[in-house]
């Protein structure tokens, strides 16, 4: 029997417990073991789904443990009926079906994070370049790695282009670092007739701190006023004025 045929039973039968002096009682616990076990399934399901389309079957994975915890309460059911949501029993259940669905979400964005593993190897390349569209770029696959999949699916399709089935998503990332490496490639191969001075400037103008206005000498500011992307850096003053 499925979760929702079974929750559709429990709701029909709910309707010939009125004799039962806290009726209103188990209503509301028979509305809530309705909707957690609806939403138990989903995870259940969409974590399957992840784990096919993006291939993570080496990921310790939490299936097994929600679709017991799932199981017990369903023969739980089965053997004290609607008295079930009033036993102590369902409240030890239902934070068991509630701990596993939030371990399938962590276990399939922990599987998603892996896609993103070359963002370190590129971190220190980016930093030292100072530009400001690689970093943009490299900032927005970084934000995108900490996507939850079965909770924020529909801003990564909106991040990548792609539509809601996930699969493919693995290769619409490896384009996003194809590009990027390529980007920070072209970049590296510019900065090498770059006087040390001014790749210093760019790198610490990524920087929180900035570049310190009192270090910029004129030959380092006259070499960067012909570089394409002089009108982004922007000098605030101690005060905090622009």
């Amino acid at each position: 029997m499925t979760l929702l045929a079974t929750a559709q039973i429990l709701k029909t039968r709910l309707q010939d417990y009125e004799e039962l002096q806290d009726a209103q009682r188990v209503q509301v616990r028979a509305e809530e073991a309705i909707s957690k076990l609806k939403d138990a399934s989903a995870v259940l399901s969409a974590g399957k789904k992840y784990q096919c389309a993006l291939e993570l079957e080496n990921v310790p994975f939490a299936n097994e443990c929600l679709e017991s915890a799932i199981s017990g309460f369903l023969n739980e059911f089965t053997e004290e009926g609607m008295i079930l949501v009033l036993n102590p029993v369902w409240t030890g259940l239902l934070a068991s079906i509630e701990d596993h669905i939030e371990k399938v979400k962590r276990d399939v964005k922990t599987g998603y994070k892996t896609y993103f593993q070359d963002l370190e190897v590129l971190r220190e390349r980016v930093g030292q370049l100072g530009d400001f569209r690689i970093k943009r770029t490299f900032d927005n696959l970084e934000t995108l790695s900490r996507k939850a999949p079965i909770d924020e699916a529909a801003d990564i399709n909106a991040t990548l282009g792609t539509t809601d089935d996930p699969s493919g998503w693995p290769e619409a990332i490896q384009k996003r670092f194809a590009g990027l490496e390529k980007s920070i490639s072209k970049e590296e191969e510019a900065r090498e007739a770059l006087s040390p001075e001014v790749k210093e400037f760019q790198r610490m103008a990524l920087l929180s701190a900035g570049f310190p206005l009192k270090d910029l000498d004129e030959v380092t500011l006259q070499t960067l006023r012909g570089l394409p992307d002089f009108d982004r850096y922007v000098v605030i003053d101690k005060g905090g004025n622009g």
